[in-house]
């Protein structure tokens, strides 16, 4: 039998229809052409299949028929050949394939988790909590770090879920998870309500009320605002922008409780920076993103996409030397960070 499944595989590979896409269809062409007349396959006689080290160097044209008629009535006529079996325990193989799939499991949910991308919004959130001017207390910045991430993880597995139709368009995303049908979308659905359920309860209980309704807001504007947007307008961009500034908000409430003009500091320069940083990202995604029917700047105002990401990087020049003033830090930071402030300044104009 193994021969013959070996000697099928150098029929298929000479015979197969590649336009066909199905199977016993292209064995019954396979069939058909190898049981014709030699008169009518001139062709077939003289054929010398490749030379594996674990076959015979030579296979006579009897044998291909042979293997082909062996595997085609098989394919024909299944249920006769194998009858259906009445399963009373567990087949071992399908054990194993379940194990090897929980095994894979933390890498799923890290994949659906975006995982680095919430770790950066979990530190900005970190920040955001050790400038403010309120005390310190490890259980409340350990839960802060902790919602955030966890809120973080579930907004993007909402938005993958979502947008499986359109992912799988994009290079960039057609080996995401959901696109390659590695977990169903139930068990996406119910990955997302436990990690944002849990990060609620973390920000709401662990730091504060305010810190959990910022946290419930931005869960909003990411999931049922700002992912369909994305295919409407390009506004889109300017909640994404919102989204990416609330978590140092969220981590000066934590810390303070109550909302001051520092913390503001903070969500404008995440806010201004998310411009500078995504429409920069866009510009080399353009074909992407029109494929996968996306609304963004880059695609359908590539000029206004040029000069938002100018207008954003003049605008971190000012808030850099605003945090001095405020009390956020040194002036070193505003000289510091003007350098590469200017320098993308300088970039933005280039593409005028």
């Amino acid at each position: 039998m193994f021969r013959s499944i070996a000697l099928f595989r150098v029929c298929a590979c000479r015979f197969l229809k590649p336009e066909s896409s199905d199977v016993l269809k292209q064995i019954r062409h396979l069939h058909n052409v190898l049981s014709k007349p030699k008169h009518d396959n001139p062709g077939l006689d003289c054929i010398t299949p490749p030379k594996p080290t674990h076959l015979t160097p030579k296979i006579s044209t009897e044998e291909l028929r042979d293997a082909v008629t062996e595997i085609s009535n098989y394919a024909y006529h299944p249920i006769s050949s194998h009858p259906l079996k009445l399963m009373t325990e567990v087949d071992p193989a399908v054990l194993v394939k379940e194990k090897i799939k929980l095994k894979e499991l933390p890498s799923y949910y890290l994949s659906l988790s975006k995982f680095r991308l919430s770790s950066l919004v979990m530190a900005t959130s970190v920040a955001g909590y050790m400038m403010a001017p309120g005390p310190f207390d490890l259980n409340v910045l350990l839960a802060t770090a902790g919602g955030t991430l966890l809120l973080s993880a579930g907004a993007n597995t909402v938005n993958q879920i979502v947008e499986v139709p359109y992912d799988s368009e994009m290079i960039r995303t057609k080996g995401r998870v959901l696109v390659r049908e590695l977990l169903s979308t139930p068990h996406a659905l119910g990955f997302a309500i436990m990690t944002t359920a849990s990060g609620l309860l973390l920000l709401t209980y662990g730091a504060n009320p305010l810190t959990g309704v910022l946290g419930a807001t931005n869960l909003y504007l990411y999931t049922s605002v700002y992912t369909p947007l994305k295919r409407q307008s390009i506004l889109n961009t300017w909640v994404g922008s919102v989204v990416g500034a609330l978590p140092p908000l969220m981590g000066w409430a934590a810390s303070e409780g109550v909302l001051s003009p520092g913390g503001y500091l903070l969500a404008g320069i995440l806010f201004s920076w998310q411009f500078v940083h995504f429409n920069s990202l866009s510009w080399n995604l353009r074909a992407d993103y029109k494929r996968a029917g996306y609304r963004m700047m880059s695609v359908t105002h590539p000029d206004l996409c040029v000069r938002t990401c100018l207008r954003y990087s003049a605008s971190l020049v000012l808030l850099s030397t605003l945090a001095p003033v405020l009390g956020l830090t040194s002036w070193f930071f505003a000289i510091d960070s003007l350098p590469f402030n200017l320098w993308a300044v300088y970039l933005g104009e280039l593409l005028l």
